[in-house]
């Protein structure tokens, strides 16, 4: 890990946490805290994003954004197996 320390120039001072959750357990992370998750059993998990008056434009954006780049990439995926099906049109030589 690199991080642009021009822009995060704190970035040494961070203090990792590492939590290990028991079934029943909740875990809070407050809005815009970086973070990785990462299931070391079998599970089911539920994420909830909070929006309210203070923080919506900051999760609607992003997630209208993300929206339009999974339609995107649906659209690519379908025209390319559409492709490899035979039924995309080819370039006459």
């Amino acid at each position: 890990l690199r991080p642009n320390l021009e822009i995060f120039p704190t970035f040494h001072e961070a203090t990792p946490i590492e939590a290990v959750l028991e079934p029943g357990d909740v875990l809070y992370i407050p809005s815009k805290w970086p973070h990785f998750v990462e299931c070391v059993t079998d599970s089911v998990s539920l994420t909830c994003n909070f929006a309210n008056v203070a923080n919506f434009k900051h999760v609607l954006v992003p997630y209208t954004r993300w929206l339009e780049r999974r339609r995107l990439a649906m659209e690519m995926m379908k025209k390319m197996m559409a492709a490899s099906l035979g039924g995309g049109k080819r370039a006459e030589e």
